[in-house]
């Protein structure tokens, strides 16, 4: 009996041993079909429709699905494959950086065997190529890494037969690959959160029935797989619990939450935005001690209140998460129309009344001048500098310094209310903002504001945001020059 126990647990280890060897042969020759989906990325793969959209949130997958689409009408195994290889497919992504993590993925995705000969291997630094990133297959497929940036006449002369546009492109950049699908009657998939771009374009082609439009919402039925019953399991190790998604809600500001995390057209509605915000917590006048960077930001108006700037000092490598300490020190906001003096003299005195100077600044942002080029009302950062240099005694504007830049030129320009008021939104939950009590003016910013444009309340609030341009925006070079005790 004990014989005939050991000979069939030899069988079932010998059998155990073929199936993982083959599980391992399949996982080379076929990497994707080892991959254990969620219920949107199902849906998505399996869906017929030749233009399609898959809106989602954060983390939902939608990315890995798009590309594993690709691969796979590349290598001539998609369900409703409708081009025979050789075919030629098209990646777009927003930037270079958003392109070579796609390719890192798509990497994980290839077999080996099914690769052209002298096909470079994906490189972390260059990805597929430092230029043009290009995957070549055996069967001749070709599948192009593209950027949104490289604009219409970067993507012209070309016939595809599938496109992945990865995040809601530009309409032109969408007008520009449809033609190149016209002459293959090829595929499109859009996959991307509806967030940083307006996307009414898009969402009127799917309520016409153009696109197919795929939506998930961020729940953890969404983000459990489908073969193995099992989390998701984020690249850090966290498993997706009711509580993680629970936590994705909290972090998000009020009014993008069903944009951010459940991949809706729009943001809603709300009483305030920044729910965080609570006056008995973030308000005092604990300032930060020795060394902190001083930032001003300023925010040009014509009409009565519309003028205001805004003094913050930044405490970094302060905290074991490495997120600075904010402190805004003080406000300016008149009540009446003012003029360009009368600005200078003002945020000279406020800066006198905190006992810094100008020159003790570390950086300086303004915004676009207020009407037009031949406005005789007109105010912009040209014309505060020079009342600011009669004040001071300066001949020359361009030795003030430091030099107020343009908070809406360069990099940053794009999506920067939506991104400030998210790097508010963090600080605040993370208890690493307060603002002095004094300033009455952002206390009723943070208590009311509804994300409405025209509410008086919001130009302190834009100015608040400018001065944190350095922080959001830019790299900080070394240490800061400005030792501070108040």
């Amino acid at each position: 009996m004990n014989a005939i126990r050991a000979l069939n647990s030899a069988r079932h280890l010998r059998r155990g041993a073929k199936a993982a060897r083959e599980i391992g042969r399949r996982g080379i020759d076929d990497p994707i079909s080892l991959i254990d989906w969620t219920p949107p990325q199902k849906a998505f793969l399996e869906d017929p429709s030749r233009l399609k959209v898959f809106r989602t949130g954060s983390q939902l997958g939608k990315t890995s699905a798009g590309l594993a689409e690709s691969v796979q009408i590349a290598r001539g195994r998609h369900p409703n494959q409708r081009h025979k290889p050789p075919v030629e497919v098209w990646v777009l992504t927003q930037t270079r950086s958003q392109g070579l993590s796609a390719q890192k993925k798509l990497a994980a995705m290839l077999p080996p065997r099914e690769l052209a000969k002298g096909q470079k291997k994906w490189n972390p630094i260059t990805g597929f190529g430092h230029h043009e990133a290009i995957v070549e297959l055996l069967n001749g497929s070709v599948i192009r890494f593209k950027t949104c940036k490289q604009g219409g006449m970067g993507l012209s002369s070309a016939t595809i037969h599938h496109a992945l546009i990865d995040e809601a492109p530009e309409e032109r950049i969408y007008a520009e690959v449809m033609l190149r699908l016209r002459a293959t009657n090829g595929t499109l998939s859009l996959t991307f959160t509806p967030i940083n771009r307006d996307c009414t374009y898009l969402e009127k082609l799917c309520e016409d029935g153009v696109l197919a439009d795929l939506n998930a919402r961020l729940t953890v039925e969404n983000m459990t797989h489908t073969r193995s019953g099992k989390p998701r399991v984020l690249e850090d190790g966290t498993p997706v619990t009711q509580a993680w998604v629970d936590e994705q809600i909290r972090l998000s500001p009020a009014h993008e939450v069903e944009v951010t995390c459940h991949g809706a057209w729009r943001t809603t509605s709300v009483d305030r935005v920044f729910t965080a915000f609570v006056a008995e917590t973030h308000m005092h006048d604990r300032l930060p001690e020795g060394d902190v960077d001083l930032y001003l930001g300023i925010d040009h108006g014509e009409k009565a209140g519309k003028q205001a700037a805004v003094l913050i000092a930044v405490k970094h490598h302060s905290r074991p998460d490495g997120y600075p300490i904010i402190h805004v020190l003080d406000e300016y906001r008149p009540d009446s129309i003012t003029t360009p003096e009368q600005d200078a003299k003002a945020i000279l005195a406020m800066l006198k009344r905190n006992d810094v100077s100008w020159k003790h600044l570390d950086g300086v942002w303004g915004d676009k001048p207020t009407g037009g080029s031949k406005d005789p009302t007109s105010k912009g950062n040209w014309d505060l500098a020079k009342a600011l240099c009669a004040e001071m005694g300066i001949g020359n504007v361009k030795a003030l310094h430091p030099q107020i830049r343009d908070a809406k030129r360069g990099e940053g320009t794009k999506n920067q209310r939506d991104i400030g008021i998210r790097y508010l939104h963090h600080a605040l939950i993370r208890g690493s903002f307060a603002i002095r009590t004094r300033c009455g003016g952002l206390k009723e910013f943070f208590e009311k504001w509804k994300n409405d444009d025209r509410d008086p309340v919001k130009d302190l609030g834009d100015a608040l945001r400018y001065s944190l341009y350095g922080l959001i925006f830019t790299k900080r070079r070394g240490p800061s020059a400005t030792i501070r005790n108040w």
